[in-house]
């Protein structure tokens, strides 16, 4: 009889870091994200956080004034939801109160590396493009087989056809652990936050975190964006969102939320 995999939940690396830990394949996507051409992976200087990879390269420029690196944050995307294929997040969109030039804000640039999406990304980095084609497969077997089997097939078809082929042989049964933990983790993430939507209005807008939602789309009201955009900018189930644009378009442009929660859960309870 076939010994079960156990998960570890305390793992602390995900399965993109474990395939861009070695430096060669780090350069090579920091060149394709850069439009860059280093060729020493060695000047590579890697910082790594839980759940952060940070890049940089050494500048060997020696001058008086000690000139700081330009940050630059990328989030890769390739979760299951529909995303844009480019998208500029702002911490800025979180602050209580809005103003046109915030003391501190961060732009983060999310690219989506699902399949179809930042083709030329994707050809100028094959590891990155490979691991975006294992991805696909263990979603395309999920279909059919329990997640376990899904992660053991794809892993088995991706050596099979070349694809991480080498990673693969070296890590395949940290791989196949890492994968169905993080998996698991995404479904789990998924079914909360449909379990929340349902039972936020089935209660109504009553706690902090409808509230706080209620803000944030009352400030991309005020900058003339659409309800198909917020929901996109906030990752927000669409419906939700039209229907607190629709209330809240009667208390513009001042957008009180008090009053706005009041009319969303007198609107509630009179749908039920």
């Amino acid at each position: 009889m076939k010994k079960p995999i156990y998960v570890k939940t305390q793992y602390k690396d995900t399965l993109f870091r474990m395939l861009f830990r070695e430096k060669q394949k780090l350069l090579e996507l920091y060149n394709a994200i850069n439009g860059t051409d280093y060729k020493n992976p060695n000047e590579l200087e890697v910082v790594t956080l839980e759940n952060a990879v940070y890049m940089s390269i050494k500048n060997d420029v020696s001058c008086r004034l000690i000139k700081l690196p330009t940050p630059k944050f990328v989030v890769f995307y390739n979760g299951a939801e529909k995303q844009p294929e480019r998208k500029e997040l702002h911490l800025s969109d979180a602050f209580e109160v809005q103003e046109d030039y915030p003391a501190l804000d961060l732009h983060v640039t999310q690219l989506n590396i699902n399949q179809g999406y930042n083709v030329a990304l994707l050809e100028k980095c094959p590891t990155l493009f490979q691991y975006m084609q294992y991805v696909e497969q263990v979603r395309k077997y999920r279909q059919q087989f329990s997640l376990e089997k899904a992660v053991q097939f794809a892993v088995d078809y991706c050596i099979k056809n070349g694809i991480l082929k080498d990673f693969l042989l070296e890590n395949k049964a940290e791989v196949i652990k890492m994968s169905i933990y993080e998996y698991d983790e995404e479904l789990h993430k998924k079914t909360l936050h449909d379990e929340g939507y349902e039972d936020g209005f089935n209660d109504g807008f009553n706690d902090g975190e409808s509230a706080n939602l209620i803000k944030l789309i009352c400030r991309k009201l005020q900058k003339n964006k659409t309800p198909d955009t917020i929901a996109e900018e906030l990752e927000e189930d669409l419906d939700t969102i039209r229907h607190i644009c629709d209330v809240a378009k009667s208390f513009a442009p001042e957008y009180d939320v008090n009053e706005i929660m009041k009319e969303l859960n007198s609107s509630s309870h009179a749908l039920t």
